[in-house]
């Protein structure tokens, strides 16, 4: 009880600062932006072919997707799948959509957050989605969230095998707590094998630490943390087409 309290405690929290935020933006931070360097992006020795699986669609108030924003009230957002295609590897970045979403993942978030996530109806399942491509879901290698939360990993559990990569840090932060943090659902992640990987290379754009997933400048992660513990996100080449 006293975790669950916790979970509705924090979403409340969230909510209620909403108001001053929209009142009240933060201002630029001018000397962060002074200090960042682009350090440039790395030279790709491999092509990828990035394809986007529409899912889902979403309203969801302006100031909450975007602090101080007033107008419009609120914003249409999509919640979409990517698949990328590498000469080693085909794989899904944010697989975030089963088709019974409504019924097997958000029931386990806190109702309060229900009321403002739930995407509306009806939801392209992640098999559906790759089959209107032509894709065939055994060749997939494995997947890899930006991060954990739910909308992140939902469809994985149409794909129970499927192998997924992510940082320690955020692995042991959706799993290892007795009770998910908000935004997190375990029923996707719960038992399936998850290879975490260090972000063990230089600086990328403006981003001082990197991991190149492949070795050849293709794939390169980069360092997000702040929306999660470990989130990141895959920062494909300009060889991508």
């Amino acid at each position: 009880m006293p975790s669950t309290v916790s979970v509705l405690a924090s979403c409340c929290l969230a909510l209620a600062a909403t108001p001053r935020r929209l009142l009240r933006p933060r201002q630029r931070d001018e000397r962060l932006l002074a200090s960042l360097v682009d350090a440039g992006a790395p030279l790709a020795g491999a092509a990828v072919k990035l394809t986007a699986l529409p899912q889902a669609r979403q309203t969801a108030p302006a100031a909450i997707v975007a602090e101080g924003a007033r107008r419009p009230w609120r914003l249409e957002l999509g919640m979409t799948s990517f698949l990328v295609e590498h000469p080693r590897a085909r794989f899904l970045v944010d697989p975030s959509m089963c088709q019974d979403v409504h019924t097997r993942i958000l029931p386990e978030l806190p109702g309060l957050l229900r009321v403002f996530v739930a995407p509306n109806r009806p939801v392209m399942g992640l098999l559906e989605a790759l089959d209107s491509v032509g894709f065939r879901p055994e060749a997939l290698d494995f997947a890899l969230p930006t991060h954990l939360h739910w909308d992140h990993v939902s469809g994985l559990l149409e794909l129970p095998d499927l192998v997924i990569r992510t940082m320690e840090i955020e692995r042991a932060f959706a799993l290892d707590g007795r009770e998910p943090p908000l935004g997190f659902a375990r029923l996707p992640l719960v038992g399936r094998e998850a290879r975490t990987y260090t972000l063990d290379g230089g600086p990328v754009l403006t981003f001082t630490r990197s991991h190149d997933l492949f070795g050849d400048g293709a794939v390169v992660l980069v360092d997000r943390a702040g929306h999660t513990p470990g989130a990141r996100k895959d920062t494909l080449s300009r060889s991508a087409r």
